[in-house]
């Protein structure tokens, strides 16, 4: 058997996305009012979504925002997914071995 096409998951596997996508949550949570947190602690969490990052936050911080309601939470979702890097602010880096990695030949992923 043979593959016309290979893909990979950019964003964590092949790049190293986890300040940018930090950076996205700060701003949507610091635009209700919520402390930003720092980028080790948003990337222990990165993996269950941008929804459950900021729940998590949301609900840490309950005091802070009053009980931020469903329509508050989904402001905090939109202001997130809004985040957009500019070119100049752009993080985002490749993980040492993707360039090796995307150097293997095709006919090295062979189907067994």
């Amino acid at each position: 058997m043979r593959y016309e096409l290979i893909s990979f998951d950019l964003d964590g596997t092949l790049v190293d996305t986890a300040s940018e996508i930090a950076e996205a949550a700060n701003r949507a949570l610091d635009s209700h009012g919520i402390e930003r947190r720092p980028v080790a602690e948003i990337t222990l969490l990165i993996g269950a979504g941008p929804r459950a990052i900021l729940r998590h936050f949301i609900r840490l911080n309950q005091q802070q925002t009053d009980g931020l309601h469903h329509s508050g939470q989904r402001r905090c979702e939109q202001q997130y997914a809004n985040y957009s890097p500019q070119r100049d602010h752009f993080t985002s880096r490749a993980w040492p071995a993707a360039t090796v990695v995307l150097s293997i030949p095709a006919a090295c992923f062979a189907a067994t």
